[in-house]
């Protein structure tokens, strides 16, 4: 029986393996990039009363272009202490075309959120990218989208621990989510890579006595995929927050065949409620008027794919070599 040197083999398939792969790592044709910021104020009941939308067809990487909008709210008032310089309610919207972004949004309400009726007020800002990519080379590779997202953080105010009825709540929620969509050669399609990550904090009540309730805030943690970061707490039960440190890394999207192309959609969205009352909220994926925002968040990269049937068929003509020379 015939044994192949160990550090030969590992080196014939390093060769071998970076044969193939010199001809895919520049095989991705890159389609425009579209970025959209959007705004918005809702009443429930009630519906919409203010939106706006900010969309950049084929955002170039260099020089950088954004679209951006910063939305004043005509009732409430920024306590987040977050974006400092903007003192009334606020929701802000930031997407650049080389991949930089964030949202927030912030309100405390003394009265009643939407005067006269016990309407709940909702802030809304988003930012979404979206871009395709179509694989041209010869060889079946992986397409992996390297992602750095910045710090989540969800915040509210004025929950006080003990009251004497049944009182007004809020909510917040910062999330980002990625999703795409493989489109093969003859036309078939399939889902592709995806996650979703953030936080969802809301106050609820407990009754305890006649006349005596106990209010506090619990969180929600949304991590599909086991993103190693850290989670901090303010410590405070009045105005308690929560943050998710920055994270960044790979998620494989799809296999990719020659004549394939992939779309994704990433976008970042931070949101709130409140029915006011000397009740707020606050919500922040980085900080687009703080200057808490990341570049790079959207490097797709090419890997090869591990390929059995092939490592079998290499082996097996590197042996039957092996055997002729000793003979």
């Amino acid at each position: 029986m015939t044994h192949l040197n160990p550090r030969l083999l590992a080196g014939l398939l390093a060769v071998a393996a970076s044969a193939a792969w010199a001809q895919t790592s520049s095989g991705l044709v890159y389609g425009p990039m579209d970025i959209t910021a959007r705004v918005l104020d809702n009443h429930n009941p009630g519906g919409n009363v203010y939106t706006d939308s900010r969309v950049l067809l084929d955002a170039p990487f260099d020089p950088v272009q954004s679209a951006e909008l910063l939305y004043l709210a005509p009732l409430g008032a920024n306590f987040s202490g977050h974006s400092p310089d903007i003192h009334p309610a606020f929701s802000s919207a930031l997407a650049q075309g080389n991949g930089n972004g964030g949202v927030g949004v912030s309100s405390w309400i003394a009265g009643n959120a939407v005067p006269g009726t016990p309407s709940t007020d909702q802030l809304v800002a988003q930012a979404t990218w979206t871009q395709s990519f179509t694989y041209a080379g010869s060889f079946e590779v992986m397409l992996n989208f390297h992602f750095e997202i910045p710090a989540v953080t969800v915040g509210l105010t004025g929950v006080a621990p003990n009251r004497s009825g049944i009182s007004k709540s809020e909510s917040a929620t910062a999330r980002v989510t990625l999703t795409s969509v493989v489109t093969h050669a003859d036309g078939t399609m399939h889902n592709g890579g995806h996650f979703d990550y953030g936080l969802h904090v809301e106050e609820y009540q407990l009754l305890l006595d006649p006349g005596t309730y106990a209010n506090y805030a619990d969180i929600t943690i949304t991590d599909d995929h086991g993103f190693a970061t850290t989670l901090t707490q303010s410590g405070d039960s009045y105005n308690p927050e929560w943050t998710l440190g920055a994270v960044r890394g790979d998620v494989a999207l799809t296999t990719l065949q020659p004549g394939d192309s992939v779309s994704f959609i990433y976008t970042i969205t931070a949101s709130g409620t409140t029915l006011g009352s000397e009740h707020g909220y606050y919500a922040f994926v980085g900080d687009p008027f703080g200057v808490d925002t990341v570049t790079g968040n959207f490097i797709p990269t090419l890997g090869p794919v591990p390929e059995p049937r092939s490592a079998l068929l290499l082996l097996a003509g590197l042996g039957r070599l092996a055997v002729r020379r000793r003979a």
